[in-house]
């Protein structure tokens, strides 16, 4: 299964570099799009081609108490550090551009709160079981290590290609670099529990922190 999933996770960032700037399917379009090779194909191919159990093959299985400890008090952490994060390297970001960005896949003003919902929490739990559970479990029997960076690699690439139209070349390396390490501290997060729901909340906080700033940009403009 493991270089099937390598192979899979290549497939689908390549797609959506198609999706993004072949066809330019507006946002809801695309999210359709990405629940089906993000979540469907994956769940077809462990239950009904291979046979085999979530728990086993993608590792979802509910926390406890004790194991969200560590991912909780990381969440406050990181949610703090994206937001001053933002107000430390401001001058990168053009902000009317972002908004363009945004207006241009149908999010505005008048569903930007619709797009802060679907965004900090199913959108994040969909991205949580393709790259921490259905690439990250897949790669695991083999080896940690692998693992860890080619979810992650999958994981900055993918974000970076939706992105990169709206910010300038030096942005989009910094993102690269960044969104790497976000991955694999992602994905090390999840060793203190019993499955991608550690990363998932971790994720949440840090959705919740951007569109806080999406939305500041949206009000200074």
């Amino acid at each position: 299964m493991n270089k099937k999933a390598l192979i899979y996770s290549i497939f689908v960032v390549l797609l959506l570099v198609v999706l993004e700037y072949v066809f330019n399917l507006q946002y809801i379009s695309k999210q359709i799009v990405r629940i089906i090779f993000f979540v469907g194909i994956p769940l077809i191919s462990v239950f009904y081609i291979r046979g085999s159990n979530i728990k086993e093959k993608i590792l979802f299985k509910r926390p406890t108490i004790k194991e969200l400890k560590i991912p909780l008090i990381a969440s406050l952490v990181i949610f703090i550090g994206t937001i001053g994060g933002y107000f430390t390297i401001q001058f990168m970001f053009d902000a009317s551009k972002v908004i363009e960005g945004m207006e241009d896949i149908g999010i505005g003003m008048h569903n930007v709160w619709l797009w802060s919902i679907y965004l900090s929490f199913i959108n994040s739990l969909i991205e949580e079981f393709f790259f921490r559970g259905y690439i990250y479990y897949a790669l695991e029997k083999r080896s940690t290590v692998l693992a860890i960076v080619v979810s992650s690699i999958m994981f900055s690439l993918y974000h970076v290609v939706l992105m990169v139209l709206l910010f300038n070349i030096w942005t989009v390396i910094f993102t690269i670099v960044g969104l790497f390490i976000v991955g694999a501290f992602l994905a090390y997060m999840n060793k203190f529990g019993k499955s991608f729901m550690n990363s998932w909340i971790i994720h949440v906080s840090a959705d919740i922190a951007i569109v806080l700033i999406a939305i500041y940009m949206f009000a200074s403009v």
